[in-house]
């Protein structure tokens, strides 16, 4: 049968069927909740976890497909246009030169 536990009764010693061991336990509600030592080692897996998503949807982000068209590339396919290329990397189109190309 499982102990109950006081409302201020925030841990306990019991026996923790992964670590194989006697741990320091979380009470929840009055029960026996799960194990610190595993809270801390999937807290830790699931942040490492995280920050590798993170970096690889980064490295996605960073590295353009190779063989795909830029936004230019692909309007210069269609439309003739005269524009400039401002210092801080955005195109002006001047709206009076453009047109379908035939």
């Amino acid at each position: 049968m499982s102990e109950h536990y006081t409302r201020n009764t925030l841990e306990c010693t019991a026996y923790c069927g992964r670590c194989q061991k006697n741990t320091q336990h979380r009470v929840d509600a009055g029960r026996q909740g799960p194990c610190l030592d595993c809270i801390q080692r999937i807290e830790k897996r699931a942040a490492e976890e995280k920050a590798k998503r993170l970096q690889k949807e980064a490295d996605a982000a960073k590295q353009p497909n190779l063989f795909e068209k830029t936004t230019e590339e692909k309007l210069a396919e269609h439309l003739v246009f005269d524009a400039t290329v401002e210092t801080d990397g955005s195109l002006t189109i001047h709206k009076e030169q453009t047109g379908e190309k035939p």
